[in-house]
């Protein structure tokens, strides 16, 4: 769009400017807007001192240090947070963000018309060339830039975005600016639909025993089968014989192809509510390598039989061919759980009571035993978001979970004991820098001893049975999970400590992870099926190339659980906006210098009740004390310390960022929880230059 003419604007045009936009303004930007150019650049400076001085308009870039409580400064209980300079880093600057296509949100059209997008978590500004499209303030629009630099983007508007597909421009917007590969280029789609079944020839058939899939009510890709019975051996009394099938996708995917390269690049499917980005094409992820019942599919399948102790006393790999008897949820099988009159015991009894030896097993090696806390997002039909609830952890949940750990176990043990590569998943030991970070918070409670140590897995599992049922269960739990370092794949072995296994190797899901694509394939080497074509995966060079694959699919992982994380946000920021005003219980799970993080129940969501809500009228100075966790009033004396219940209002839900901002409420009422009446979104402004 052309700019306007080159004119000093008045001061109201400035002031109409600030308010109606949703983003902060430097003086570079502001003077870009009106097109200041020349001998105009000193008197517009002057006009802004103006307005400032008058105190129309306020200049917050940055925050002032924290005054103590007899400090003159009028305006500290007012103070923000501190806000960046909207624009990109030297080392960030590069012509090739230009020409890509990006989810914005359109702000309106003022002297020029802009919208926001976010790249690489920083909210940035984006001025629209002029369009025959016109959308409305709040809308999303699809972008491409044309140009960029320091201070600023440019970019053309491409289309409007349906207003009943905010689940997808939600994660769309996530996905282009975490740069998620999601289109399938032309030559991995056509193999993936040249793909065909595969008939028995020489693999082992399976297609007579009543394997399941147990997956989630949405799931699509159905990569692994399960079945169990007592093994009949008279020297394995108590013993059971368990099959775990997985979807062949090394027969489809071969080293090299379009598709391995796709697969590679992707590292992973991403998992956003209500989509996802897959791995592989759908024709192959949903259809051929999808164990969907009353169907014939190529498997690569593990016979294990264990002791009655979980012990793996020998295993068998085969490529085979199977049929799945049922497709079952979790729930389904957590609903026939005990009733052994019900049409499924005789596939679902024979699996839990085999569980329930991997399980005893696990707890006698010392497995960490952290509970996982998860929010689950339901959509209307319209496939926009409604609810939060918590996700519930079921017995079915576990049953899955220890075959296919006993699964994974087997694989690296075989690969091992061929002397071939593997890619491992290793998990370190926690930091010892942590660990005591840990200590010295648990010590002044009583819940460890000066000579405790932790230094093994059990050591944590004796903590958190220690404090179960009690109301600092929820924040150790959450604390002893910040304590553990970060999982990883490499084919340098150092072992498992959360699990407390010596090897193992992520084998179960080759359709959304390149990791187990890889063990698939040298699993075959050793089984001869597919000699030659792994050859670049043994040898010298063959591990080197393997340690790049592993730091690579790492940090693959890395990305999608933030952007999982990320989508999740905004959508409980939009589910939380029906709340504003609302009282929660709450508790305080995290103490910063800039004031503290509180988790609301039973909702189980994230928000920060800043520093600046916490002076009320007495211009309080709050010390942060770190090792203690506690924040204190240096004039009132309050303190707010990690794991203190509290009652908060929420005040406010951006959308953009997905952060929630709440405040103390002294009064003990609670309101309830709103599910909300969803309509257009309001702009939200963050503001550098704003009105008062």
């Amino acid at each position: 769009m052309a700019k306007p003419p080159a004119e000093l604007p008045t001061k109201e045009q400035i002031i109409s400017y600030i308010e109606s936009s949703a983003l902060p303004f430097s003086k570079r930007e502001l003077a870009k807007a009106f097109n200041i150019k020349g001998d105009l650049r000193v008197p517009f400076k002057q006009l802004l001192r103006e307005l400032l001085a008058s105190g129309v308009i306020k200049k917050k870039n940055h925050l002032p240090p924290q005054p103590k409580p007899d400090s003159p400064n009028p305006d500290f209980p007012k103070h923000d947070l501190p806000k960046s300079e909207v624009k990109i880093p030297p080392k960030e600057k590069s012509s090739s963000f230009s020409n890509k296509q990006v989810i914005v949100i359109f702000q309106g059209n003022f002297p020029i018309p802009h919208a926001i997008f976010v790249k690489r978590n920083e909210e940035l500004r984006l001025t629209l060339e002029e369009s025959d499209i016109r959308p409305e303030p709040g809308d999303m629009i699809l972008v491409e830039i044309t140009t960029d630099d320091r201070y600023a983007f440019q970019g053309k508007i491409i289309k409007i975005l349906e207003k009943d597909k905010s689940s997808d421009s939600f994660a769309m917007m996530t996905i282009l600016s975490k740069e998620i590969p999601h289109i399938f280029s032309q030559e991995a789609r056509e193999l993936a639909k040249g793909a065909k079944p595969v008939t028995l020839g020489k693999r082992e058939d399976l297609t007579k025993i009543p394997l399941v899939t147990i997956d989630g009510e949405d799931a699509k890709d159905f990569d692994d089968a399960v079945y169990a019975k007592a093994d009949d051996h008279p020297n394995n009394l108590g013993g059971w014989h368990l099959i775990v099938a997985i979807a062949d996708v090394a027969h489809y995917v071969q080293p090299g192809d379009p598709l391995d390269r796709e697969a590679y690049e992707r590292g992973n499917s991403v998992y956003f509510p209500g989509t996802v980005v897959p791995m592989l094409p759908e024709e192959l992820s949903n259809e051929l390598c999808s164990l969907k019942p009353s169907v014939e599919r190529a498997s690569l399948a593990v016979h294990m039989w264990i002791d009655g102790k979980g012990k793996l006393l020998k295993y068998k790999f085969s490529r085979a061919l199977i049929k799945s008897y049922a497709r079952l949820t979790y729930t389904e099988v957590e609903s026939v759980l005990g009733k052994k009159d019900h049409v499924l015991a005789p596939i679902i009894e024979p699996l839990y009571q085999a569980f329930k030896i991997l399980r005893r097993s696990r707890e006698y090696r010392g497995a960490l035993n952290i509970e996982s806390r998860e929010n689950k997002i339901i959509f209307n039909n319209k496939n926009e978001p409604v609810d939060i609830l918590a996700k519930q952890q079921l017995i079915s949940h576990t049953i899955i979970e220890e075959f296919m750990v006993l699964a994974n176990v087997a694989a690296a043990q075989f690969l091992e004991e061929k002397k071939l590569p593997c890619m491992y998943r290793i998990h370190p030991k926690p930091d010892p820098v942590k660990a005591q970070a840990l200590r010295d918070f648990l010590l002044p409670l009583q819940l460890l001893t000066s000579g405790t140590q932790l230094s093994k897995s059990s050591n944590f599992n004796d903590l958190l049975r220690k404090v179960k049922d009690s109301p600092l269960a929820g924040l150790v739990n959450d604390m002893v999970l910040r304590t553990q370092s970060q999982a990883v794949y490499s084919p340098k072995n150092i072992g498992h400590f959360g699990l407390a296994l010596d090897k193992y190797a992520h084998f179960t899901s080759p359709i959304r992870r390149y990791s187990d694509l890889i063990v698939h394939r040298s699993i075959l080497t050793a089984l001869s099926e597919e000699d030659g074509h792994t050859s670049d995966l043994l040898g010298h060079s063959g591990l080197k190339k393997l340690e790049d694959i592993g730091v690579h699919i790492s940090s693959t992982e890395r990305r999608a659980a933030e952007a999982e994380r990320e989508v999740a946000a905004k959508y409980i920021a939009e589910i939380m906006q029906a709340n504003l005003g609302n009282v929660f219980e709450a508790r305080i799970t995290s103490v910063q210098s800039f004031g503290f993080f509180v988790t609301v129940t039973p909702q189980g969501v994230d928000g920060l009740v800043h520093i600046r809500t916490l002076s009320g009228s007495t211009r309080d100075y709050f010390i942060h004390d770190p090792k203690r966790h506690i924040l204190r009033g240096e004039r009132s004396k309050k303190s707010y310390a990690l794991g203190d219940q509290v009652m908060v209002k929420l005040i406010s839900a951006d959308i953009l960022s997905g952060k929630l901002s709440f405040e103390l409420e002294e009064s003990p009422e609670k309101t309830s929880f709103v599910v909300p009446v969803l309509k257009k979104k309001k702009k939200l402004k963050k503001e550098r230059f704003q009105s008062r």
